[in-house]
C-alpha cells in the first residue's frame, strides 16, 4: 500500500485504467461492455452478477461477510439503475 500521496495518486490512476479496460484486458464480460451507451442497464446487470456471486458463496457455506457486502453493493447499483 503506497504511503506517499503521489504514489497513491499513481495507484488510483492505474486502477482506473484497469477498470477502463486499457491495461492488458480488452475482452469484457458479455453484457458489461463499458462502451455501451446505456450505462443504467450496465449497473443493473452488475447488480445481478453480484447477487449471483452471493448465491454461489452461500451455496458453499462461506464468506458470509463478503455476501453481506456484495448484497449492499447490489442494492446500491440497483438504486443507480
Amino acid at each position: 500500500m503506497p504511503d506517499e500521496p503521489d504514489d497513491l495518486g499513481e495507484a488510483v490512476a492505474r486502477a482506473e485504467d484497469a477498470f477502463g479496460g486499457r491495461v492488458g484486458r480488452l475482452n469484457f464480460e458479455a453484457g458489461l461492455d463499458p462502451d455501451t451507451n446505456d450505462a443504467d442497464v450496465i449497473q443493473l446487470r452488475k447488480a445481478c452478477r453480484l447477487l449471483d456471486a452471493c448465491r454461489l458463496l452461500r451455496d458453499h457455506d462461506g464468506y458470509h461477510t463478503s455476501v453481506i457486502e456484495m448484497s449492499f453493493a447490489a442494492i446500491e447499483r440497483t438504486f443507480e439503475f
